[in-house]
């Protein structure tokens, strides 16, 4: 009777041990699995971060190259604009007699002094700026350079002439490539509108000052028989 209940307590003892070693061994199991998940999404969470970090340097490049750009268009402006008024200065000086007559085509606008600074509007990562220079031998160069919020920039070289055969005429040659006349319409204190009716769109341009004395520029006409309209406003860098 006794060798049975030592028996007994034999086979209760060796089964609660083998229970406890299949705990011990599942739980190994568990933190094992654990470990092995964490170092995956740690793994996971490098990747998406390097790839992260080289998306910003790829936008990084591309914002860079295209601020080079940007920065040669004004480049090319000014040597454009320094070119054209030697060349017209030369012109008007050999025509007069080497001095400029006060009344010639210069005389209206000289007008446009009001439009004449660095005109800029930034909002955020966006900007747009506007620059004219001072009108010299019947000739106003210009500008114009818009950077939008994804860093993708676009521009356009400008220029006001007088003339006796066509009056005064504003150029527009948007990005550098054919410029479009546009022709004088209306003139007044701080205020000129430019206008060209065989244009698909803009037929008109106009600028002027408010009383805070920022710069509006606005463009205007019908697109698809429709009217439509754009508008922009510069305050003053100087």
């Amino acid at each position: 009777m006794k060798t049975s209940s030592r028996d007994a307590a034999v086979v209760i003892v060796t089964v609660a041990i083998v229970f406890m070693i299949l705990i011990v061994l599942i739980l190994g199991g568990v933190a094992s699995y654990q470990r092995v998940a964490a170092k995956e999404s740690m793994q996971r969470a490098l990747v998406a971060e390097q790839r992260a970090i080289e998306m910003a340097q790829v936008q990084d490049a591309i914002a860079t190259r295209e601020q080079a750009v940007a920065d040669q268009a004004l480049a090319d402006a000014q040597i454009l604009a320094d070119t054209l008024l030697a060349n017209k200065s030369d012109s008007d000086a050999t025509a007069t007699g080497g001095v400029a007559s006060a009344a010639g085509p210069s005389t209206s606008i000289n007008q446009l002094g009001w439009l004449v600074n660095h005109w800029q509007h930034v909002d955020g990562q966006a900007s747009s700026e506007e620059h004219w220079i001072a009108p010299r031998g019947g000739i106003m160069l210009g500008v114009n350079r818009s950077v939008n919020a994804k860093g993708k920039t676009s521009f356009e070289y400008l220029r006001i002439e007088s003339n006796e055969d066509d009056g005064m005429v504003y150029y527009a040659s948007p990005m550098g490539r054919g410029e479009t006349a546009f022709s004088l319409l209306e003139i007044g204190q701080d205020r000129v509108v430019f206008e060209n009716p065989a244009h698909d769109f803009p037929q008109r341009i106009v600028y002027w000052l408010d009383e805070q004395r920022r710069l509006h520029a606005r463009i205007e006409g019908e697109i698809g028989g429709k009217p439509g309209q754009s508008e922009w406003i510069w305050s003053a860098q100087r």
